[in-house]
């Protein structure tokens, strides 16, 4: 084949792998958008979540000194709180199982315990920080994508790009599709 058939083949070669490629990335960029997008609304679902935890605690330990029927309401509700809370966490992790330890056994030990809003005024703090922590791990993952989520979590390390305007995942492809680039470039140069 003459030379300049060769370098038509490479070219035409190099277009349909890079349309192929172009195709993949799109397919999972709008995946990662898609998944993206569902944990945000179930972020937003837990936060509901939290707050009817506070709320339901904080009703529950005014009236928990009394027997009678207003007090069984509302251990129930805190109840079906805590347990809608234990469906939406990963107990394996650690912040998931410290924030349950937490809240498990709340209408259990103020039953019955007049000043129960006092002592839990106390632990209402250390409560609202491991939610908190929960939350913006979880915001770390959404704003990081999955993998990289993944991989900071495996490996421990500072964030890839401290300052840039858009998520580091889109900032890892682009540094890949550059890498892409530059070594058709040299391919073809030699």
């Amino acid at each position: 084949m003459p030379k300049m058939e060769i370098i038509a083949f490479y070219i035409g070669l190099a277009t349909v792998v890079g349309s192929i490629i172009g195709a993949f990335i799109s397919t999972l960029l709008s995946r990662f958008q898609k998944v993206s997008s569902f944990r945000q609304d179930w972020i937003n679902s837990l936060r509901l979540t939290f707050a009817d935890i506070l709320l339901q605690c904080e009703k529950y330990t005014d009236v928990a000194y009394q027997d009678n029927e207003e007090s069984y309401q509302e251990k129930i509700e805190l109840v079906r709180a805590i347990s809608k809370v234990k469906l939406f966490l990963n107990l394996k992790e650690d912040l998931s199982s410290s924030l349950i330890q937490k809240i498990e056994n709340i209408p259990y030990d103020y039953m019955g315990k007049s000043g129960g809003a006092k002592e839990f005024a106390l632990v209402k703090p250390d409560i609202e920080k491991v939610m908190q922590d929960i939350l913006k791990d979880e915001w770390n993952r959404v704003r990081d994508g999955e993998f990289v989520w993944k991989l900071k979590k495996f490996i421990k390390i500072k964030p890839l790009m401290v300052v840039n305007s858009y998520p580091r995942w889109q900032g890892i492809i682009l540094l890949l599709a550059l890498l892409v680039l530059v070594g058709q470039l040299l391919g073809t140069v030699t």
